[in-house]
């Protein structure tokens, strides 16, 4: 098994994510504090948040994917670089967010996770899977850093001590 999740990690890394890490699939760590936040009805008008169908994926990924065993937690880096002074305090151009300046994350992580997902196939055997790219009921920076992709910091985003909170999050 070992050899297996080795090799996973390397063909992770070859399709292009910087960080990789596999955990069995339990409910997160902070699973509690999630749904004492739904009970006080923080989610506001985010009420797919505490939808009973949401919240029950939550509690038990088995609700997902029946007979599910791990999660393989990935991160991509996002981080384009600072804008040149000049440009940065141009009063005349407007401000985006640095996650954005390139591709739809989505549509760069889905493939390959996908990929991921058809080599895990290949080399494991009858494997099935679900991808998510920041998508579906699954409390992800939890089970991020329970795989070591990170810590929880101060402001609640996953922070990796070589890269800072600046990488995209998907799941398989």
């Amino acid at each position: 098994m070992d050899d297996l999740i080795t090799a996973l990690q390397a063909e992770a890394w070859q399709l292009g994510f910087d960080t990789v890490g596999i955990i069995p699939a339990q409910p997160g760590r902070r699973l509690d504090a999630y749904l004492r936040w739904v009970d006080q009805g923080y989610q506001g008008e985010m009420g797919y948040m505490a939808r009973p169908d949401r919240v029950a994926r939550r509690q038990n990924l088995d609700v997902i994917l029946p007979g599910v065993q791990a999660v393989v937690c990935v991160g991509l880096g996002y981080f384009t670089g600072r804008l040149p002074t000049a440009v940065a305090q141009d009063p005349s151009r407007g401000r985006i967010a640095n996650y954005a300046w390139g591709m739809d994350y989505h549509d760069v992580m889905t493939p390959r996770l996908e990929a991921l997902a058809e080599w895990l196939r290949t080399a494991g055997g009858a494997v099935k899977s679900r991808v998510y790219v920041d998508t579906g009921a699954i409390l992800e920076r939890d089970h991020a850093e329970t795989a070591g992709l990170g810590f929880t910091g101060k402001n609640t985003m996953l922070i990796d001590p070589r890269r800072g909170s600046w990488f995209f999050l998907g799941e398989l």
